[in-house]
């Protein structure tokens, strides 16, 4: 049994349990959780503490209640993060560019290209289009989901 604050009436789990449930969700980091949530700083233990804790179904149970708010807060589901893949993964580069190859005023390009793109450098000779920082940021949001996917 660990030796920490009191459990809330009510709840399976211990107070600094709830509290690296709330840590755990803000980055997916478990030994970074157990740190922040008040657990021991000795860097093993402390990815052995993170692990272990989330074997619990306990732990999970609360995890995904955590994540259900979440996502009604946000309004960030699965769904629409894999809508969102879907348009940087299906976006056309040409979309950007009118006829004669000129780069469109922004105002003019695709609403889906623009959200495709993280940022262009132009030069004289040279657009160089970037839109790795797009793929990213949706990474980052699947792991808040915990969406399965190989990006």
């Amino acid at each position: 049994m660990e030796k920490t604050k009191p459990k809330q009436k009510g709840s399976k789990l211990t107070l600094r349990q709830q509290r690296f449930c709330e840590e755990y969700i803000v980055d997916g980091n478990g030994a970074g959780a157990a740190r922040r949530a008040g657990y021991s700083e000795k860097s093993e233990r402390e990815r052995e503490r993170g692990c272990n804790l989330l074997t619990k179904p306990y732990i999970q149970e609360y995890l995904g209640v955590l994540r259900e708010a979440q996502s009604k807060r946000t309004e960030i589901t699965a769904d629409k993060v894999l809508q969102e893949l879907a348009l940087i993964g299906f976006s056309d580069i040409g979309t950007l560019f009118d006829r004669d190859g000129n780069l469109k005023r922004i105002a003019d390009m695709p609403e889906h290209a623009r959200r495709a793109l993280a940022g262009f450098d132009i030069t004289t000779e040279v657009i160089n289009v970037n839109d790795e920082n797009s793929l990213n940021r949706l990474k980052n949001l699947c792991l808040h989901l915990e969406t399965k996917s190989n990006l």
